[in-house]
C-alpha cells in the first residue's frame, strides 16, 4: 500500500479542506467585525462550537488510531508524530479561549479589541499550520510505513466514529445556517 493513499487519510485530508473553508468564513466574519463592530455571533458561535467538538469527537480519534499503529510498527516515528498529536491538546485549549471570547463579545462583555483580534488570528494561523504539518509530515510517514493489513485494522476501528455533522451527507439542524453560509461563500 505504500504510495497509495488509504481512504481514512483521504477523509482526514477532506476534513482539513472543510476546516479551511470554515476558517475562511471565520476570517471573513472577523474582518466584517473589525470594519463595522458588528458580527453574526450565531455563525461565529457555531464555527467555534464545531471546531471545539468535531475534531475531539471524530477527527482526532482517527488520527490517534493511525498514530497508535504507526508507533507500534515504527517506534522511531513516535517523536515526530507524537509532537503533532500533542498539538491537538494545545488547539483544544486555544479553541476554548476563542469560544469564551466570542461568547463574551456576543454578550457585550468589554474586552480589548487588539487582544481579541490577536487571539482570533493566532487561532486561524495555528490551525492552518497544524493541518499543513499533518499533511506534509504525519500522513506521508504513515502512508509510507503502514501496510494494507494495518490500514484495514485502522479502518475497522475508525468505523466507531460517527459522521461529520456539518460536512457529512446530512447536515445537523444546529449547523444548517453555517453550512448554508459556507456554500454561499464558495460560489
Amino acid at each position: 500500500m505504500p504510495g497509495e493513499t488509504p481512504p481514512i487519510v483521504q477523509q482526514l485530508i477532506r476534513d482539513h479542506r472543510n476546516m479551511a473553508r470554515l476558517l475562511d468564513v471565520l476570517q471573513e466574519e472577523l474582518e466584517h467585525y473589525r470594519q463595522t463592530k458588528s458580527a453574526d455571533f450565531e455563525i461565529l458561535s457555531r464555527i467555534v462550537d464545531y471546531v471545539l467538538n468535531f475534531p475531539e469527537l471524530r477527527h482526532h480519534p482517527r488520527e490517534d488510531l493511525i498514530f497508535k499503529h504507526l508507533k507500534n510498527k515504527v517506534p522511531a516515528s513516535a517523536g515526530p508524530a507524537g509532537a503533532i498529536l500533542a498539538e491537538h491538546r494545545e488547539m483544544a485549549a486555544l479553541t476554548r479561549r476563542l469560544s469564551a471570547a466570542v461568547y463574551n463579545l456576543w454578550h457585550d462583555v468589554e474586552m480589548p479589541r487588539p487582544w481579541f483580534d490577536a487571539l482570533a488570528e493566532t487561532f486561524i494561523t495555528t490551525l492552518r499550520q497544524h493541518m499543513r504539518d499533518e499533511e506534509e509530515t504525519y500522513f506521508p510517514l504513515a502512508v509510507a510505513s503502514l501496510g494494507s493489513e494495518d490500514w484495514q485494522k485502522i479502518e475497522a476501528e475508525a468505523m466507531a466514529h460517527s459522521d461529520d455533522p456539518l460536512f457529512g451527507g446530512k447536515t445537523d439542524a444546529e449547523y444548517q445556517a453555517l453550512h448554508d453560509r459556507i456554500l454561499r461563500l464558495a460560489r
